[in-house]
């Protein structure tokens, strides 16, 4: 009798274990498509003085350096940085700038925006952006979306005081 339900118990254990398998692999198999996922910028290239400032602390950049979502990143005077975003976006921040990846989202729904506060930035997508996906530069006077192409974006003070984009 006793036999009986042991072997009871450890058939429903296994039972149990593979619909946590098959449920686990399902998942991993619709995941891995390609389409989904985190969006990743990293910096490619730079010269100079260049600063990232994540939670209120001061980092150096470097060549390699992962950035999220809500980093500041500054360049000093004479200096520049390159990033690369999804290894298709490319962004350029120049001599004297000051900009924000304010949002990221996910792979291929992604919504970029960066905010430049500061200075000059010149973007470059290679391949078009597909419908879900969006590509702003926020300036303080302007909004600047983009599907796919070559653009800078420079911000001067005028004689106000005010910077115009």
């Amino acid at each position: 009798m006793k036999q009986k339900k042991n072997k009871r118990k450890f058939a429903i254990a296994f039972v149990v274990i593979l619909l946590v398998i098959s449920v686990v692999a399902i998942f991993l198999i619709n995941n891995s498509n390609g389409e989904r996922g985190y969006r990743t910028i990293s910096v490619v290239e730079l010269s100079g003085n260049v600063s990232v400032v994540k939670d209120g602390i001061e980092y150096a950049a470097y060549s390699g350096m992962m950035l999220q979502e809500g980093y500041e990143i500054i360049t000093g005077g004479g200096s520049f940085v390159r990033m690369v975003l999804d290894d298709d976006k490319y962004v350029k921040l120049e001599s004297g700038s000051k900009a924000v990846f304010e949002a990221l989202g996910l792979l291929n729904s992604g919504k970029t925006r960066i905010k430049l506060e500061r200075g000059s930035i010149t973007s470059e997508i290679v391949n078009p952006l597909t419908e879900e996906e969006e590509f702003v530069i926020n300036t303080p006077n302007a909004v600047l979306s983009v599907r796919g192409t070559f653009f800078r974006v420079d911000l001067n003070t005028g004689r106000d005081g005010e910077l115009n984009a």
